[in-house]
């Protein structure tokens, strides 16, 4: 008497997977991948707009730390036509002009290339914004003719990927920075 033995619960004479079962399975997989790659790039922009408004968010705070412990401005420069920006330490504690705002703490920093950066009065501004830290942790705001930004005294600083979402750091003249 025999015993047939099976290979892994397939019958003796199975030999694997035929073609149109493994074109089934290719068939399915290339349909998922096609909705799922939308999702998934809208999600990638969402999340460089997110990260560029973050850390806009984290380099202003350091600032405003640096300008306390230091007893020296520090100001954060954006450049919203380049979608960067960049930290730079003053030589006084208060009403350093901005040609003596030349020593580079951080380097430009680049938001993702989907990112459209605003500035100014309104998330929608397209001013180019400065924000100066004073030593004793108030802020200046100023557009890139120089001027004070006028009350309500807050400046904003907006980022909106692709998908639409805006993501906003607002700086006041009194210091106080918030991301939204």
């Amino acid at each position: 008497m025999s015993i047939k033995t099976s290979h892994l619960g397939l019958s003796p004479r199975s030999n694997g997977f035929t073609l149109v079962e493994i074109l089934v399975v290719i068939a399915v997989i290339g349909i998922l991948a096609t909705i799922a790659t939308p999702v998934f790039t809208q999600w990638s922009r969402s999340v460089d707009s997110s990260r560029g408004a973050r850390g806009a968010y984290d380099m202003l705070r350091e600032a405003r730390s640096k300008a306390a412990t230091t007893k020296s401005q520090h100001m954060v420069a954006f450049d919203q036509p380049n979608r960067r920006y960049r930290m730079l330490k003053g030589t006084r504690a208060y009403n350093t002009p901005s040609s003596e705002m030349n020593t580079v703490v951080q380097e430009w920093v680049t938001t993702g290339d989907e990112v459209t950066m605003t500035g100014g009065a309104t998330v929608t501004s397209t001013d180019t914004v400065n924000v100066r830290f004073n030593a004793n942790g108030t802020a200046d705001l100023e557009t890139p003719a120089g001027t004070a930004v006028v009350p309500p005294a807050t400046v904003f600083i907006g980022m909106q990927g692709g998908s639409g979402k805006m993501n906003a750091v607002l700086v006041s003249t009194s210091g106080r920075i918030s991301l939204q």
